[in-house]
C-alpha cells in the first residue's frame, strides 16, 4: 500500500525522514510503501524498462543519486533502502539473511506491480541481486553486478567475522560508538574512502546522516551477522540470463 511522502514516525535511533531526510538526495522521487510488516523507502523516476538498483551494506538510496539522473530518459529506475538500512522501517523480528532479504524484495516488487528488466547490485547488493534473479526464475532480462561481494570468508575469518558482527549488532555498543564518531563529515569521508570509494560532498553528507543513527549501523551489522555466501557462486553460474561483472 503506498504511503507516498508520509512515513510513520522513526523509532529511537533510526534515521528520521522529517529530520535526516530533509536534504536527502533525490528526495522528490521518494515514496513509502507498506508491505507486510515493512514500510519501504524507495525512489522511483524515469521512463522506460524498469531497472532495480540494490545498494551495498551500510548504504542507502543515495548511492545511486547521480546514476538515476543519467538514466531517467532511458529507464524507469527503482532504488530501495534495504531492510535495516536508511529510511526503511523493518520488523524487529526480521532476520536479514540473503534468502529473507531477497524474499522481502520480491514481495515489494509484487506490490509495486513491476517487472525489473535489469537488476543492478553493488557490493553486498550484488549477492542479493543474484539471489533475487534466481528466485524470479528468469523473469528479468539482465543482471549487472558492480564490485560484487560474492565470495565467503575463508578459514578462521569464516567463523570470526559473522560472530563479531552478531555480537556487535545485538549489543548495540559498536553502533553507538560509530554514531558518536560520525559527528564530523571529515571522519565519515575518511572511513568511506578506506573501503575504496571516492565520495563527493553530497554522498559524504548522506553517509554522515546515516552513520549518526545507531539504528542504521545496527541494521548493517545485523545483515553482516546473518550473511551466508557459500552457495552464491553456484547460484550465479546457473542463471540463464546475461550477467555483467563490473
Amino acid at each position: 500500500m503506498p504511503l507516498r511522502s508520509n512515513p510513520p514516525p522513526a523509532r529511537s535511533g533510526d534515521p528520521d525522514w522529517q529530520v535526516d531526510g530533509m536534504r536527502w538526495p533525490n528526495r522528490e522521487f521518494s515514496e513509502f510503501w507498506r508491505v507486510g510488516g515493512f514500510v519501504w523507502h524507495i525512489q522511483r523516476t524515469g521512463v522506460g524498462p524498469v531497472m532495480l538498483l540494490i545498494h551495498g551494506t551500510g548504504a542507502a538510496t543515495h548511492s545511486w543519486a547521480p546514476l538515476v539522473t543519467e538514466l531517467a530518459e532511458t529507464y524507469e529506475t527503482i532504488s530501495v533502502d534495504l531492510p535495516g538500512h536508511g529510511f526503511t522501517h523493518t520488523p524487529r523480528a526480521f532476520r536479514p539473511t540473503l534468502a529473507n532479504v531477497s524474499r522481502a524484495l520480491e514481495h515489494l516488487l509484487a506490490e509495486l506491480e513491476v517487472r525489473p528488466a535489469i537488476i543492478v547490485g553493488h557490493s553486498a547488493g550484488a549477492a542479493i541481486a543474484t539471489h533475487l534473479a534466481a528466485q524470479r526464475n528468469g523473469a528479468s532480462d539482465m543482471l549487472v553486478l558492480i564490485n560484487g561481494a560474492l565470495r565467503p570468508f575463508y578459514g578462521m575469518m569464516r567463523v570470526i567475522a559473522p560472530s563479531m558482527a552478531k555480537l556487535a549488532s545485538f549489543g548495540g555498543i559498536a553502533a553507538s560508538l560509530v554514531a558518536r564518531n560520525a559527528t564530523r563529515d571529515t571522519r565519515v569521508e575518511y572511513l568511506v574512502k578506506q573501503v575504496g570509494s571516492d565520495p563527493d560532498k553530497v554522498d559524504v553528507e548522506a553517509y554522515a546522516r546515516l552513520m549518526r543513527c545507531r539504528g542504521h549501523i545496527q541494521g548493517a551489522l545485523r545483515m553482516m551477522a546473518h550473511w551466508e555466501l557459500s552457495n552464491i557462486e553456484t547460484t550465479c553460474s546457473q542463471l540463464e540470463l546475461p550477467i555483467a561483472f563490473l
